[in-house]
């Protein structure tokens, strides 16, 4: 499970490398429960972060040429992949992982964009993990930079 996630973050990294190469205009625009990122104009990837999801997750993110997506929302065999997200299965007897609210979530409490325009966009967010009737292991705060 670990090699797919390191195999997701490569291949992510590698097309924000070759786009940023390429001398591009970087924007974002935060509507509601989600931020959208768009690269020379064209809609790249949006970072959603709904109350009644299991954690915050960049969905979809596009290929550079042809535009079509590189990620998958969920599927019968993994339904617990939601594209590109952060998270971890056994936490203090917490699963920030899996489907299913009740064994744990990752709640985003302040997402925003800190920066944008020019050749990058940053997005900062402060993360509660969260589970039913115990508290709160983790409280992460995350910077991604497109």
């Amino acid at each position: 499970m670990r090699n797919i996630l390191l195999r997701g973050l490569m291949i992510f990294s590698g097309l924000l490398l070759s786009l940023t190469l390429c001398a591009a205009k970087i924007t974002a625009e935060k509507v509601g429960s989600k931020i959208n990122v768009t690269i020379n104009g064209r809609f790249f990837t949006s970072y959603i972060f709904p109350e009644d999801e299991k954690y915050p997750f960049f969905y979809p993110v596009n290929g550079p040429l042809s535009g079509g997506s590189v990620t998958s929302m969920r599927n019968a065999v993994y339904p617990h992949h939601t594209s590109l997200f952060f998270g971890c299965d056994q936490v203090n007897g917490g699963n920030y992982w899996q489907e299913g609210l009740d064994r744990g979530r990752i709640i985003s409490v302040n997402a925003q964009i800190e920066k944008q325009g020019g050749d990058s966009v940053v997005i900062t967010d402060e993360c509660i993990w969260s589970r039913p009737g115990a508290l709160s292991p983790v409280k992460d705060s995350r910077k991604y930079i497109i």
